[in-house]
């Protein structure tokens, strides 16, 4: 086993980033790492045992700060969503939402004044992500009502907000794109049209991304990815008409950018468009991408993950980046074993199962189908029966001889059985 994940690991390739020396204890879960605009900080959360610590870590001198600490050590299992981390646009203030007495707050970190302020979120039971629009004005979040995972906005100024999605699907992971014109999110939803009313149905858990256009309020969004069998999440403008993404093509969960765009389908009294999405690969990793950020600003990225048991954390530029088609991004050893297995389960592999056991027969052989069901099927060998004619019409009395085959051949009759007999088997 060990020797196929070494070969299987010999097909990955370290990011194209660098790695920083973050610290980490054992026993501890790492989330969230997130950099401020300016480029000079970064932000995450440890957790053990349910109680959490945010940190603020400065990438020059490679000094880290904890700022806030909440919840006790119990044995039980962590509530990993909270706190959600997000960076103003200024770069002067991380902000982080937590659950505190039954109640949502909103705290900002100022780190010139080495403060924290905080306000209620009001209307939402949880609050999953959230992310600031480029000029600070606007927050867009991931909150939960009533069971139901929809998308908001909130107008600092007025104090006003606005819920866009309003539905049974899972919309996670808003962010802002062309300035505050767009939101690109994550969601498992089936149709690109904005419905308030939709059918109770089973729900795919492999998330697509999906852009809403904020400055014209469109019930249709323009759907970048369209598939079922690979989750996709965390979506981030990449460049004007580009969004990157995480998604588990290979079942590794790697880097992605999708570039939308549009051609002409047809013309007639007007011009129709279609549009569609070219997806390629940005990484090759072997192991999964546990979190990540970008920053459309400074076209820079951040990552985190899980290796040697120890939590990796990982900052690249968008100019080092390598796009690849995705056929060549090589299937991982769970993938390749998953194929094998739909494929072994297409066999009737009955005969091989030790625990099903066949029922002696004492008028023949028991047979098993692949429906499990015993039946007995008469066999006779040639060798077997009397050469005297009617002997042989004595022992088997009116069964047809039509029906007598050798070893699996074609059926032949008493005369051919008779002259194979004589003639050693050789027709």
């Amino acid at each position: 086993t060990n020797n196929i994940f070494k070969k299987d690991n010999t097909l990955r390739l370290k990011p194209l980033a660098e790695t920083q020396p973050v610290k980490t204890k054992k026993n501890r879960v790492y989330q969230h790492f997130k950099l401020s605009s300016d480029g000079e900080n970064a932000a995450y959360v440890s957790n053990i045992m349910g109680q959490y610590r945010v940190f603020i870590y400065n990438r020059s001198t490679g000094e880290r700060k904890k700022i806030y600490k909440a919840e006790h050590k119990l044995e039980r299992i962590p509530d990993l969503s909270y706190p959600a981390l997000a960076w103003h646009p200024t770069g002067e203030q991380l902000s982080f939402i937590i659950e505190k007495k039954d109640r949502l707050w909103i705290f900002s970190y100022d780190l010139a004044k080495k403060k924290i302020t905080k306000r209620p979120v009001f209307k939402v039971e949880k609050v999953l992500d959230f992310s600031y629009s480029p000029d600070g004005q606007k927050i867009v979040f991931s909150g939960v009502n009533k069971g139901q995972g929809d998308i908001y906005v909130y107008y600092v100024i007025g104090a006003r907000q606005e819920q866009i999605t309003n539905d049974i699907y899972d919309d996670i992971n808003p962010h802002f794109a062309e300035g505050d014109r767009k939101i690109v999110f994550a969601s498992n939803r089936l149709s690109d049209t904005l419905l308030t009313q939709t059918k109770i149905e089973l729900l795919n858990e492999n998330k697509d991304i999906f852009v809403y256009n904020l400055f014209r309020h469109s019930r249709i969004l323009e759907r970048i990815t369209n598939t079922p069998k690979v989750n996709e999440t965390s979506p981030y403008e990449y460049d004007k008409g580009e969004y990157t993404f995480l998604g588990n093509y290979n079942n590794i969960t790697n880097r992605f950018v999708a570039t939308y765009d549009s051609t002409i389908a047809q013309i007639d009294t007007t011009v129709h468009f279609r549009y569609y999405a070219n997806t390629l690969a940005l990484t090759n990793l072997n192991r999964d991408i546990l979190y990540y950020d970008y920053d459309a600003y400074n076209k820079e990225y951040s990552l985190m993950t899980f290796e040697c048991n120890k939590y990796t954390f990982y900052t690249g530029h968008k100019s080092d980046d390598e796009p690849f088609r995705i056929d060549q991004l090589p299937p991982s050893t769970l993938k390749q074993a998953q194929n094998y297995k739909t494929l072994f389960n297409s066999l009737d592999t009955s005969i091989l199962n030790p625990d099903i056991k066949l029922e002696e027969s004492t008028t023949g052989v028991g047979i098993l189908n692949k429906d499990g069901i015993t039946y007995t099927k008469e066999i006779y060998r040639i060798d077997e029966f009397p050469k005297d004619e009617d002997q042989f019409a004595q022992n088997i009395g009116d069964t047809d001889t039509s029906l007598v085959s050798i070893d699996g051949e074609a059926p032949v009759s008493y005369e051919e059985e008779q002259n194979l007999t004589q003639t050693g088997g050789v027709k």
